[in-house]
């Protein structure tokens, strides 16, 4: 699959380039952005994932794909299963909706067909109680007969809120242990993943092209590392394209050591393309995030590169240690120390002559 990320400094334009390309597409866009800062409104044609539009909400977000879902098809909800499963939680859900006291507008309107059947459904559904749970199974065959009717349900959830006959609907996910967790008390990590990525899942079809800007936000480390993969193994069936803008290092170099992921870089300040390699991506880190990987076989080159510039007189002792000391600062693997104070007294030894 072919993801290209988009990297660079603050102001650089990386969120702009996203928007341009969505707008460039000749087909449905998917934009998600997990920053505040989204001026992705302007997308008309693009189905977006905002954290500053109310539809983003989680319980929107999973209200409206398992409506989606159920309606194209139960087997559908199959797929949400791998999600909650990485997230840490049990592959079920709880739907509850709470009976609300119906509306004094109704008098004016109860011989209207539309508000008979509204009142019927909840009349027949709820058999005189104040609330209804609907257990929504996404590793096993659910009783269909009970998801049709929570389908309904939130079919017209609008005009039942509007009439006050429903006046909360509320989501619960599981622990493994079988801890009941409601949706919205699980982590600002959790919920931004879970959230985004079944909106992908919900909206994918129809879409040649998912622009995604700063996954990273409120992601622990190794879900940053692990995104762009957990992110093709749901889509890897559709021919689409991945665009990510990112400031994070990890999740460019959990997506190189992906062998399903091809990878390129581009940089808006200056327009040029990369395609990945071992090299290029080092290289990346060091420019773009003045950060080091482990095994870095770019840092060996760079080390022996500056050392032998001081050997030829090209730069002096300090800014030979001063390199040295800006890349000890930049790894993030305590194993490479080694080789820095090996690097510092070669340094010194030459400098002897």
């Amino acid at each position: 699959m072919e993801v290209c990320f988009v990297v660079g400094r603050n102001g650089a334009g990386k969120s702009q380039y996203l928007i341009d390309q969505a707008k460039g597409n000749n087909q449905d866009s998917l934009y998600l952005c997990n920053t505040v800062h989204d001026r992705s409104q302007e997308l008309k044609t693009s189905k977006r994932f905002s954290v500053k539009n109310t539809g983003s909400h989680p319980n929107n977000v999973m209200k409206s794909v398992i409506k989606k879902m159920m309606r194209e098809g139960t087997h559908r909800l199959h797929q949400i299963e791998k999600i909650l499963l990485y997230c840490g939680y049990a592959p079920h859900i709880t739907v509850t909706m709470r009976a609300g006291k119906i509306d004094s507008r109704l008098d004016d309107f109860s011989d209207t067909s539309s508000i008979k059947k509204l009142t019927e459904m909840i009349d027949n559904y709820f058999n005189g109680e104040d609330e209804i749970s609907f257990n929504v199974n996404f590793g096993e065959t659910s009783d269909i007969s009970s998801l049709s009717k929570l389908e309904n349900l939130l079919h017209q959830e609008k005009p039942l809120r509007h009439y006050g006959m429903v006046k909360a609907i509320e989501i619960s996910l599981y622990k493994n242990n079988g801890e009941p967790v409601p949706l919205l008390n699980a982590s600002s990590g959790e919920l931004s993943l879970m959230t985004s990525l079944i909106f992908v899942l919900g909206e994918i079809s129809g879409t040649n092209m998912i622009l995604i800007d700063e996954p990273e936000n409120s992601l622990h480390p190794r879900w940053q590392r692990e995104y762009t993969s957990m992110l093709c193994s749901l889509i890897e069936y559709h021919e689409v394209k991945v665009i990510i803008a990112t400031h994070s290092p990890l999740i460019v170099t959990g997506a190189q050591l992906d062998e399903r992921v091809s990878s390129s870089i581009y940089h808006p300040a200056t327009g040029n393309l990369e395609f990945s390699s071992s090299t290029n991506i080092e290289e990346l880190l060091w420019g773009q995030f003045e950060i080091i990987s482990p095994k870095s076989r770019f840092l060996s080159e760079k080390l022996a590169e500056k050392l032998e510039e001081l050997s030829a007189h090209k730069v002096s002792l300090n800014q030979a240690i001063e390199f040295i000391d800006s890349a000890s600062k930049a790894s993030f693997d305590d194993g490479q120390q080694d080789i820095f104070i090996a690097a510092r007294q070669l340094a010194d030894s030459i400098a002897r002559g």
